[in-house]
This record gives C-alpha cells, structure tokens and sequence, in this order.
C-alpha cells in the first residue's frame, strides 16, 4: 500500500491497528468482498470441470487454485496469525510505557 509507506512509526501502527480492527470486527462489506472472491473463484473452478470443452478450461482451474492456495491461503494461514502477535505486541509495549510513565511520577 502506496500511502502506508509515507506514515512513520507511530502513524504506520495507528493505521495497522484501525485496519486491523475493521477486519477483525468482521465489517460486513469487508467480508462480502472477502469471502465474495473466494466463491466466486471457487464458482468458475466448478463451472470449468463442468464445462472441460474449452483448452483453458484446464488453466482457469490450475491457477485458481493456485490463487485460492497462494492469496487467500497465506492470508489465512499467515497473515490473520502474524496480526494477531502484532496487536498483542503492541498491547503489551503499551502496557509496558504505562508501567514505566507511572513509575517515573512516583
């Protein structure tokens, strides 16, 4: 993403941690599109089987699944995990500043 690469420190894990949030909450249109692009890929897998009269019959199915393997399995299996340990990370580095504030006024 183009205009994340301009935020500094601070304003890239602001950004994260809003974006993050929406996906996470299951916003409805985030996950229509989502969930929307698998279903359809998966649909023009089976029509493609049904169909098998055309010779690209046989690469439409190779590289949806390939898509559905690559995108939206590292998305899943990867992604979803590593955004899980970034927004604990982060809870806990706050924590952490907090302790440290409130031990400094003491």
């Amino acid at each position: 993403m183009p205009g994340l690469s301009t935020l500094d420190g601070r304003e890239f894990v602001r950004a994260f941690q809003i974006t993050d949030r929406v996906i996470q909450k299951n916003q409805t249109i985030f996950m229509f599109t989502w969930i929307g692009s698998i279903i359809s890929v998966l649909g023009v897998v089976l029509f493609s089987i049904m169909s098998l009269e055309l010779r690209g019959d046989w690469l439409t199915i190779l590289f949806s699944i390939v898509y559905l393997l690559s995108v939206q399995g590292v998305t899943m299996s990867i992604h979803l995990t590593l955004n899980n340990k970034i927004s604990t990370a982060i809870a806990f580095v706050c924590v952490l500043l907090l302790l440290i504030l409130k031990l400094r006024k003491n």
